[in-house]
């Protein structure tokens, strides 16, 4: 068996917005830098980047302008050098270490290591489980009625002032949303609960474990300590987003994420603070199913 590693797995929870929607063109933002340094270190071996529970997460330096590409490739570059830091010393065999004694001025012992004799078996397994997410109690429709006749009045005028899309693009987000959902109220109703896929996989002792949505970091970090993996990545974004998961403790402060972001996102209503115990649970389940006695 071959030593050298043919791919390094990277995860890092954070909003890839280094650069601002006011630089012209796409770019990787610090996904590619990282990804090309973390390959140059570790020749030969592809790296694949995993978003982590990134719900609640920016950069420091977020949404730069003319430098942000310059930022945005020191913190990839600098990202690198912590991935390929933690796997630095990584072995994918067990190996065992041989002392012998060598003959000197002074006695000297030598060490060396070696495949240990007996391999453990490295199971490759998955697991996936449909959930339902519910949603907060749904605004009346008379509510939805009357909050899109004051968004469109508020629009006319700043458009009769003059106003740019720096004002207006916010009123029109709310107008698009609440006429979509008027939309579904009229033709059936609306959605209490949406359906998301949490799936798992082992890849020997280590595992890596997916949720559909911009999840808020305590929620990965919960369920990477209780694994029963050596390792667990936590990758957000997976299967689909159906939009960000805070922890129960943050609806108190309302905000964009737990009050607002679900308009973005065309969902009815913001998911119930019970949404994050259940992607916890249901992760935490899974990977106790995957790592149980290997099965004859």
């Amino acid at each position: 068996a071959s030593p050298e590693a043919i791919a390094t797995v990277v995860s890092f929870a954070c909003h890839p917005v280094v650069i601002g929607p006011d630089v012209p063109g796409a770019g990787p933002d610090f996904v590619g830098p990282l990804r090309t340094e973390a390959s140059r270190i570790r020749k030969g071996a592809v790296t694949v980047f995993l978003q982590g529970a990134a719900g609640d997460a920016l950069p420091l330096e977020a949404f730069g302008e003319a430098e942000g590409h310059k930022v945005a490739a020191g913190f990839g570059q600098r990202l690198a050098l912590e991935a390929t830091h933690a796997v630095a010393d990584a072995h994918p065999w067990p190996i065992e270490i041989d002392r012998s004694d060598w003959g000197s001025v002074t006695p000297i012992s030598l060490y060396r290591r070696r495949l240990a004799s007996e391999q453990p078996m490295q199971p490759l397994r998955s697991a996936r489980r449909i959930v339902s997410l519910p949603l907060m109690e749904l605004p009346p429709a008379a509510d939805l009625e009357r909050e899109l006749g004051e968004r469109r009045e508020d629009l006319a005028a700043r458009l009769e002032q003059g106003e740019t899309r720096v004002t207006t693009n916010v009123i029109r987000y709310h107008i698009a949303w609440l006429e979509g959902m008027l939309a579904e109220e009229a033709a059936g109703g609306r959605a209490t609960a949406i359906e998301g896929e949490i799936w798992a996989a082992r890849i020997g002792d280590c595992a890596i474990v997916g949720a559909p949505g911009e999840i808020f970091g305590a929620i990965g970090t919960a369920v990477r300590r209780d694994s029963p993996a050596a390792v667990t990545i936590f990758a957000g974004y997976s299967q689909g987003s159906l939009g960000y998961v805070a922890t129960p403790d943050e609806y108190a402060f309302g905000g964009y994420e737990p009050a607002i972001s679900h308009r973005g996102y065309g969902q009815p209503a913001p998911f119930s603070p019970e949404v994050a115990g259940i992607i916890e649970r249901t992760a935490l389940e899974l990977l106790g199913e995957l790592f149980a006695e290997p099965r004859p």
